[in-house]
């Protein structure tokens, strides 16, 4: 699709850098339609929010509202070429800059399945060219024991006679209570359970301390709060090129709402379903958070 009489019509005294800017907006736009202006009617709108953030991912208030005012003179040229534009006129002009932002800290936290998760680590491994299947596997337990439900604080008051890998559970000394764990996790929870060496960093492995608690160092029996929460932090530089995040709050809630989509898939109403894996007995919270999660992956 040609944008030279759009750019003629609507910015007809624009140059250098705001120019450039409009020409970006309209060769992205064009993609999205594959170059023809038919589609510019069946887009998906939910496809447009792609448009509002850099093509790295990031996003700024000035390029937001830029963006914006952009797409929205770009559909009143479309609908002078038949082309029905005002629901998506309607559209763009109600987007909300937090909307945008609220998508994008989701897109780099929040992950679809374990599967996802998995595919990272092959992908990390394949950059640095290590095979090892222990490789960086404190990070794995972390995430998956996050994933399973168990909060941070708890993960770290864990001890090896806490595990039950027989019956698949761990026990939670604070609340007294099994959390049971999957197969997957299961296998790699039992490589690390007694582990002496592995790998934290492309070139770095360690030795672990002897201890009774799963969380261990080559400098602490008992990892902190802190240092857990750099154990994630250090594997995330790994992850800047994919613009995604390992972060233990997010990982936590991540793994709640797969698991109330997986009870929807069952058939439970997702009310009944979000009150099953959770206790709030306020849910418009986590039912606003957990609907901006399927969003981001059109559940």
């Amino acid at each position: 699709m040609d944008y030279t009489n759009f750019i003629e019509q609507y910015y007809p005294n624009t140059k250098g850098h705001q120019l450039f800017a409009v020409k970006k907006i309209c060769d992205r736009y064009d993609r999205l339609i594959n170059g023809n202006i038919e589609n510019a009617a069946n887009i998906d709108i939910k496809n447009l929010y792609e448009l509002f953030r850099y093509e790295d991912g990031r996003v700024s208030k000035t390029y937001f509202y830029e963006t914006r005012q952009i797409l929205v003179n770009l559909y009143k040229f479309i609908g002078k070429a038949n082309i029905n534009s005002l629901k998506y006129i309607h559209y763009i002009e109600n987007i909300k800059f937090q909307d945008i932002a609220c998508n994008y800290e989701n897109s780099i936290h929040y992950f679809k399945n374990l599967e996802e998760i998995d595919e990272l680590f092959l992908k990390v491994k394949e950059d640095y060219n290590l095979h090892e299947e222990d490789d960086f596997i404190n990070v794995r337990v972390a995430i998956y024991l996050l994933w399973i439900g168990i909060n941070a604080n708890d993960i770290i008051n864990i001890k090896k006679e806490h595990i039950n890998l027989q019956e698949s559970k761990i026990f939670i000394e604070k609340t007294k209570e099994y959390v049971l764990i999957d197969e997957h996790s299961l296998y790699f929870l039992e490589r690390y359970l007694n582990i002496k060496q592995f790998r934290v960093f492309p070139k770095t492995r360690i030795n672990c301390v002897d201890s009774t608690y799963l969380f261990r160092n080559h400098l602490t029996s008992q990892m902190t709060l802190q240092s857990f929460s750099n154990t994630l932090a250090r594997f995330n530089v790994s992850l800047v090129k994919y613009n995604k995040q390992f972060t233990a709050p997010r990982l936590y809630l991540n793994g709640i709402y797969s698991r109330i989509y997986e009870l929807e898939q069952k058939g439970y109403d997702e009310k009944e379903a979000i009150k099953k894996i959770t206790s709030d007995k306020d849910m418009s919270y986590t039912q606003s958070q957990y609907s901006q999660w399927k969003a981001s992956y059109n559940l």
